[in-house]
């Protein structure tokens, strides 16, 4: 969809091309660098919040068990997501050094080794689906919600591996705008596949739970095959299929290094939240639908820290490679600052107008009387 748009108008790409040789990365500055990837978040958030709302139109059980699923899927997204972080530091090291060389040995090894952990990864998956659902004390409702959407989603677990891998390639060299129009190509064909067959549209089966999930799993193999085309069309460096093949132990272990303990924070944010949702799950089943409803609204409060972390990185990384580490330092506060402020603004507006929010899901007073209830202790 989205392909002939980004591979159109040779150019304008060159041009830009010689824009970003003649002026650094670290000179482009944060808003530069960071609105794309704020689209780019926003879109993230919005894919979930968007099967939630549909879904919502189903039943609030329906949106039960696509929320736990959900809970499960973005656990495994965190342990994929380690591989990305630590080739996204190392490869700013790279470049930052003039080794391009390098940078494409690196970027197809860490390509490989999260395909081969990602396998690993959804086979446990697929074949535990049911014992970990379990855990969730879900009724046989939702558990038969949670296993067919697990069981479509979870097959294509990989491409999500390889969507956080080649865009943290291509983030690295400063290319933010090609991740976002991959990731509103990805929204686009989400929206059109839930409208089409989660209530069956134009003479189509409606499918309910089940069409939501297949049209995540179509969404975001698209966006990864158009990730794969920018990352051949638009960075300077050409990774070779022996690349992928020939692990090297040095690059293995500078990407762990860095992004084992990196992924920790992630690793000990996401486990308290199952652990929460665990606990509810042991409680009225409007008391689970209401936290999966809190945790859509929740997501844009941290939206915009999101973004400015993620830009601050290839900002940062890119100040240190050339040695401007003091820059980098007082760049670093200045924006921790802006971000709290955000955040803390966002977060009152949303508590102020809670119940309008969450009644875009839902009329049903009992869950919209603990939501807002929760909702407000959680802000």
């Amino acid at each position: 969809m989205l392909l002939p748009f980004i591979m159109a108008d040779h150019k304008v790409r060159s041009s830009l091309m010689k824009v970003n040789h003649q002026l650094p990365v670290r000179e482009l500055g944060l808003f530069s660098i960071t609105w794309p990837i704020f689209i780019e978040t926003l879109l993230n958030i919005f894919i979930r919040f968007v099967d939630i709302f549909m879904l919502s139109f189903v039943s609030d059980e329906a949106v039960s068990a696509v929320g736990v699923s959900n809970e499960l899927m973005t656990f495994t997204f965190i342990l994929f997501n380690f591989v990305a972080m630590g080739t996204s530091v190392v490869i700013l090291q790279f470049l930052g050094a003039g080794k391009i060389r390098d940078v494409s040995r690196l970027s197809a090894n860490a390509i490989s080794i999260n395909l081969g952990f990602d396998l690993l990864i959804s086979g446990i998956v697929f074949a535990l689906r049911e014992p970990l659902m379990r855990m969730y004390n879900l009724s046989p409702v939702l558990m038969e919600y949670a296993d067919v959407y697990i069981m479509i989603v979870g097959r294509t677990l990989f491409t999500q591996a390889m969507i956080l891998s080649v865009s943290a390639i291509i983030r690295s060299y400063g290319y933010t705008k090609e991740i976002m129009y991959a990731t509103l190509g990805m929204n686009v064909l989400n929206i059109i596949g839930n409208y089409l067959l989660i209530s069956g549209s134009f003479g189509l089966p409606e499918l309910g739970v089940t069409g939501a999930a297949i049209a995540t799993a179509v969404s975001r193999t698209f966006a990864m095959i158009a990730l794969f085309v920018m990352m051949y069309w638009r960075l300077e460096m050409k990774i070779r299929l022996r690349d992928y093949l020939r692990i090297r132990s040095d690059y293995v272990k500078r990407i762990l290094q860095i992004g084992v303990p990196a992924a920790r924070e992630h690793m000990s944010y996401y486990s308290s939240q199952m652990m929460i949702t665990f606990f509810i799950t042991f409680l009225r089943e409007s008391a689970l639908e209401a936290r999966v409803y809190i945790l859509q609204i929740v997501n844009f409060i941290f939206l915009f820290a999101i973004s400015v972390a993620k830009g601050m990185q290839i900002l940062v990384g890119h100040m240190v490679s050339a040695g401007e580490n003091e820059r980098a330092f007082r760049q670093l506060f200045s924006s921790l600052k802006i971000s709290i402020h955000v955040v803390l603004g966002a977060a009152f507006i949303v508590s102020f107008f809670r119940e309008e929010l969450l009644r875009l899901f839902t009329n049903d007073s009992e869950i919209i009387t603990e939501s807002s209830n929760e909702k407000a202790h959680l802000l």
